[in-house]
């Protein structure tokens, strides 16, 4: 079909010709000021919010590298390899926390042990040694008022060289009554520089200490969010058992290798376990950092979501817009333009637009990271990123960029293209109101139906994605069909005088493309929160669900074949704990056994014989646990690959007092006992009994974590006592969870943001396309006061429709990740529905739609009729 007639003259001058378009560009860019905001605001809010995530992924990278192994570099600013360590000699192997070696390579609790003045003389003394420092770490229990924890406490190296911790306020202790903490322990105690806290262990006492000073351990990996002090070295020998340092750092003579140091330690001067300090800031810099990169990768995910929710929105103005890019295009055509060249222009506008907006979002994202770099201490997991490890790097800055320029470039051509194909002739006239087809219709219920009948019929990943393609295809492709089926239920329901509510529904049922394209964004963003926070909520309730069905108590204090005993004390201070709901001493005979034939030959199981009552495992267990089977008659044994005798064996309970045969022997999975019977089976054979182990049942709630570091706290304070139990799982799969859910949900925010300011540009823009209707309403009689109440009916209703089917989006999607995280974890699914903010969710996109909208639809509503109709 022929373009029609063209002009000569343009043909023949392209200078002109350009002039000419140039024009016609800024007479556009003019014309249509609403239209430029809105795509500049949105490309500029999508690229900050890409480069703000981007950049403090880097930060915290770069927090990470600093911070390990800083506790080997020396003072500040000096150089690793020549003011530092580089090899570590240490009395015991002991790992923090996170995986990685304790900080400045202490002894954890490493008592009756030490590195002797000859010992510490002679590595002084090795060929390579270019100078020597030795200090004392040890573990003990801090208290102040009702809060007990567990800390780590270290004396300063005796080489000021060696020195690596630096002061915020105050100074280092020199009496055996001060100590300098950090600032993450002022704030867990809840205490300040000058007030005082008790610190001790059992066997060496507890006294009170001043604080004195206020440390910067420079960012350490393994001390800067865990409870740590520096006191004397004599303190830290008392407290640590020792005699003697229970670390020594080595820093090498130039041209000897940290690993040829390391051979010479062991071969001439073996004490400990030398390590080169490269190799613990390894292991320390992986643990870690794996950590960082997943924060990073869950943020940079996020705000690139965020950076399409914008690329949607630019979508739907541009589609919102069809109307005057008709004409616009139908004027370019009428002046010679070919249909490519009408396209390009168009195109150009708002890539012209976007590289402006995305450079403009660039500098914005990266000072918004640098002013939300102190809000990152409050994500748990993630170190804390001071100003120094602010890094941005230009890849970033490009990466922001090209992605914005490249969502521009595809939210402009699409449209351009499909209005370039009508003809110059057809372009001039009004654009009719397009009906839709039947079969248009059904696309999108269609492939909602087909997602349903994904997650039902597909298992395991592959059929989460697909099912999660189809549902989201599904349902945005059923806004429309779901505005035209609101917009008839109004017209059926407006009746009598109802008639603007008549006339709203009217509006939309003629024009559901346009109501879907104003709430596209808005179904994103809801979608995308509701599904986080209804995740993230049943992923925790349904780990919870899987710990909560494991035949063990929530913590285990002790070990039955450890020396050390729980005392009656420590059963009454666990019991005061908030948070904790029962306390069980269990009470067992380490010269008791079970005596019995195995397979082939007898077998004697040994370790100790605990004796507990059905009133203590009715306490500290769930009622459907298999434990409750014990009876008089009954040995309960822990389930394992090698049964030492068949299941239902009997079997001889030997003691130093007596002895019982013919009990029946019964296998329970996760028993945290070697051998477990009834009270007075145990009494029968064994008269004195000890508690070397206590359970312990937890609360519900949030003072669960703070009943955790309590009991950790009075486990240092009452042995050490070793720790276990699945409530240490459920904490750390609760830390992960609310780490992911904090970053998500600050990212999401600002995604919400990005959403809500394109809804509103975009109801602005669809308002300003319909002015010819609005004045023909106002030329019939309709009062300014009576239309914008049409406007703002219209928003309303759109905006209720598109806010509904982004929550049943995110339920649906959240639904399917958590059936997907059950079945891996083997247990059934627990949804949790946290309604309250799903519903200030909805609330409050509403009220802010509804706010950010009043400006234009007031506008709209003051044209003058007269006015509007004389200017065409």
């Amino acid at each position: 079909m022929s373009d029609g007639p063209t002009r000569p003259g343009l043909r023949r001058r392209p200078r002109a010709r350009w002039r000419a378009l140039l024009g016609l560009w800024r007479a556009e860019l003019r014309a249509h000021r609403g239209r430029t905001l809105a795509t500049g605001v949105t490309i500029a809010l999508g690229a900050a919010l890409l480069t703000a995530a981007l950049v403090l992924g880097d930060s915290a990278r770069t927090s990470i590298e600093d911070g390990a192994g800083v506790e080997y570099a020396g003072p500040a600013g000096s150089s690793p390899g020549r003011r530092g360590a580089d090899v570590v000699v240490r009395t015991s192997a002991v790992s923090d926390s996170a995986g990685g070696a304790t900080s400045s390579g202490g002894a954890t609790g490493a008592a009756g042990t030490g590195i002797a003045p000859e010992q510490l003389a002679r590595l002084r003394g090795l060929p390579g040694v270019e100078r020597a420092a030795a200090f004392v770490q040890a573990e003990a229990a801090v208290q102040v008022g009702d809060r007990v924890r567990g800390i780590t406490v270290e004396s300063l190296a005796d080489d000021p060289s060696f020195v690596w911790q630096q002061l915020e306020a105050g100074r280092s202790p020199v009496s055996g009554s001060e100590i300098a903490v950090t600032r993450d322990t002022l704030d867990e105690l809840r205490i300040r520089l000058g007030d005082r806290l008790a610190l001790g262990r059992p066997g060496v006492g507890r006294a009170l200490f001043t604080v004195v000073g206020v440390l910067d351990v420079r960012g350490s990996l393994q001390v800067g969010r865990s409870p740590y002090g520096v006191v004397t070295p004599a303190v830290a020998q008392s407290l640590a058992g020792t005699v003697g340092p229970t670390a020594v750092l080595l820093r090498a003579t130039p041209g000897t290798s940290p690993d040829r140091l390391v051979d010479v330690v062991n071969a001439r001067a073996p004490v400990g376990w030398p390590e080169t300090a490269s190799s613990l800031r390894s292991a320390s810099l992986g643990v870690n950092a794996d950590r960082a990169v997943a924060l990073s990768s869950v943020a940079a995910s996020f705000a690139a979501v965020g950076l399409l929710i914008a690329g949607l929105v630019l979508g739907t103005t541009s589609t919102v817009a069809l109307g005057s890019r008709r004409r616009t295009l139908a004027l370019l055509r009428a002046l010679g333009a070919p249909r490519a060249v009408a396209v390009a222009l168009i195109v150009a506008e708002v890539l012209a637009l976007a590289a402006v907006a995305a450079i403009v979002g660039a500098a914005a994202g990266v000072l918004l990271a640098r002013l939300g770099l102190p809000a990152t201490a409050s994500i748990p997991g993630l170190p804390r990123i001071d100003g120094a490890a602010f890094t941005v790097h230009p890849g970033a800055l490009a990466a922001a960029v090209g992605a914005a320029l490249l969502l521009a470039a595809i939210a402009a051509t699409v449209p351009a293209l499909w209005v370039a194909r009508i003809r110059p002739a057809d372009a001039l006239r009004e654009a009719p109101g397009r009906r839709p087809t039947p079969v248009g219709s059904l696309v999108g219920p269609s492939l909602l139906a087909a997602g349903i009948v994904a997650a039902l019929a597909l298992d395991g990943w592959p059929g989460m994605i697909v099912a999660t393609v189809l549902l989201t295809a599904g349902a945005l492709g059923s806004i429309a069909p779901a505005m035209r089926a609101v917009a008839a239920v109004g017209t059926r329901r407006a009746t009598g005088r109802r008639v603007l509510r008549r006339l709203n529904a009217r509006t939309i049922a003629h024009q559901p493309s346009r109501a879907a394209a104003e709430a596209l964004a808005v179904v994103v963003a809801v979608a995308l929160v509701s599904a986080t926070w209804l995740g993230s909520a049943s992923i925790a309730e349904t780990a919870s669900a899987r710990l909560a069905r494991t035949a063990q108590p929530d913590l285990t204090l002790g070990a039955p074949s450890g020396q050390e005993v729980v005392a009656p004390e420590l059963r009454r201070s666990l019991r005061q704990v908030d948070g904790v709901q029962a306390t069980v001493g269990v009470r067992s005979s380490p010269e008791a056994i079970v005596v019995g034939t195995g397979a082939r030959r007898r077998v004697r199981v040994a370790g100790g014989v605990a004796g507990v009552s059905r009133r203590a495992l009715d306490a500290v267990f769930p009622a459907d646990a298999a434990v409750h089977r014990l009876r008089d008659d009954v040995v309960l044994l822990p389930r394992t690959g090698y049964p030492p005798y068949p299941p239902g064996a009997r079997v001889s309970l030997r003691g130093p007092h007596g002895r019982v045969d013919g009990l029946r022997v019964e296998y329970v999975r996760d028993l945290p006992a070697t051998s477990l019977v009834t009270p007075a089976l145990l009494r029968q054979v064994a008269r004195r009994t000890e508690v070397h182990v206590a359970w312990i049942r937890l609360g519900t709630g949030p003072q669960r974590t703070a009943a955790l570091a309590e009991v950790a706290g009075l486990a240092v304070l009452g042995g050490p006592l070793p720790i276990d139990g699945p409530a240490l799982t459920d904490a750390r799969i609760t830390h992960a969870i609310e780490t992911a859910r904090t970053a998500a949900t600050a990212l999401l925010a600002l995604a919400i943001l990005v959403a809500i300011i394109g809804a509103a540009t975009t109801f602005a823009l669809s308002v300003a396309e319909q002015r010819r209707e609005h004045v023909t309403l106002r030329a019939i009689g309709l009062d300014r006061r009576r239309l914008r109440s049409l406007l703002l009916r219209r928003v309303v209703a759109v905006t209720v429709v598109g806010t509904a089917i982004g929550v049943l989006l995110g339920t649906a999607l959240a639904v399917l990740l958590v059936d997907r995280v059950a079945a891996a974890l083997d247990v059934p699914a627990v949804h949790a529905w946290p309604v309250p903010p799903i519903v200030v969710l909805v609330v409050a996109v509403l009220l802010v739609v509804r706010a950010a909208t009043l400006l234009p639809l007031d506008r709209a509503a003051r044209v003058s009729p007269a006015r509007a109709l004389a200017e065409g």
